[in-house]
C-alpha cells in the first residue's frame, strides 16, 4: 500500500508540473533583458540597471507580418506590442545601461 501511495504522489506532482508548464508563457531571458510572449503580445523588460532604448527601431516579425516601432508602447521599464500573430516571432531588442547599449534579435513564442 505504501508503494502505491508513493507512486500516486509522484504521478500527481508530475501532472501538476505539466499543467504549470502548459499555462506559462514563453520567455527568453538574457543578462540584460527578459522577453516574454503572451496571447498575441510580446513584452520586453530590462534587467537590473538595463533599460529600454526608446529611440531605437524596435520591430517584431512573424512571416509576412512586421510590427514596426510605431506599434510598440515604449517606456524606460518595458517595450510592449500587441496584435502579434501566434507562433515564433523574431524580435529586435535594444537595451542600454549608462553609455553601454546592446541590440540583438531573439525569437519569442507567441500564443
Amino acid at each position: 500500500m505504501m508503494r502505491l501511495s508513493k507512486t500516486l504522489g509522484t504521478f500527481v506532482a508530475m501532472a501538476a508540473a505539466l499543467v504549470a508548464l502548459s499555462t506559462a508563457s514563453d520567455a527568453r531571458a538574457d543578462a540584460e533583458f527578459t522577453a516574454t510572449g503572451g496571447k498575441g503580445s510580446i513584452e520586453v523588460k530590462g534587467n537590473g540597471h538595463w533599460h529600454i532604448n526608446k529611440e531605437a527601431p524596435w520591430k517584431a516579425t512573424s512571416g509576412s507580418t512586421t510590427l514596426a516601432k510605431d506599434k510598440w508602447a515604449l517606456s524606460e521599464e518595458s517595450a510592449k506590442v500587441s496584435g502579434v500573430p501566434a507562433g515564433d516571432v523574431k524580435v529586435k531588442i535594444y537595451v542600454c545601461n549608462g553609455d553601454q547599449c546592446k541590440n540583438t534579435e531573439v525569437t519569442v513564442k507567441v500564443q
